[in-house]
């Protein structure tokens, strides 16, 4: 909002700005992974005698707030939290054993297919969560910034007939 970015990309349940041109790109899988030899189901985890840590990033993100509401409103408060900074050390935490984390699939899909994490099977239903592309509203925008956003969305729509064809 301060104009120091033409174009920002984020994941986010609902936003609506006035001050900016929106594009609401895909709804995102969140999942819950573990390591290989951790539990395969979530209510493993939820078991009053678990010593596993919810390994997450910082407070205020999307999905770890959808998550951490989710928690709470099923008296769900058994997790100690260790807090990262950066998707790739969460992953690797997790892969230690360590823990459990809540990440797009997207951001653990290699992990995943190459078999270095799993995803943790659960009874749980949260709210659904969107990437969006937010473009400053400006008088005029630069060749730039309309190429970036025009390969943006060709992206996903490409990626979304693959997907449902």
């Amino acid at each position: 909002m301060s104009g120091r970015v033409d174009v920002a990309l984020m994941v986010y349940p609902e936003i609506n700005l006035e001050k900016c041109i929106h594009y609401s790109l895909v709804e995102e899988k969140i999942v819950l992974v573990s390591s290989n030899d951790g539990p395969d189901h979530f209510d493993e985890y939820k078991k009053n005698n678990t010593s596993h840590f919810f390994i997450t990033n910082e407070e205020g993100c999307s999905y770890r707030t959808m998550f951490e509401r989710y928690l709470l409103k099923h008296d769900i408060c058994n997790f100690q939290t260790m807090e990262l900074w950066s998707i790739e050390a969460i992953k690797q935490i997790v892969m230690s054993g360590l823990g459990f984390s809540v990440l797009p699939y997207i951001t653990v899909k290699e992990e995943v297919d190459s078999g270095k994490l799993k995803i943790l099977s659960h009874f749980e239903k949260f709210d659904p969560i969107y990437s969006h592309m937010l473009i400053k509203k400006k008088k005029w925008l630069s060749p730039a910034v309309e190429a970036f956003v025009e390969l943006v969305l060709n992206s996903i729509s490409e990626t979304d007939k693959r997907y449902h064809n």
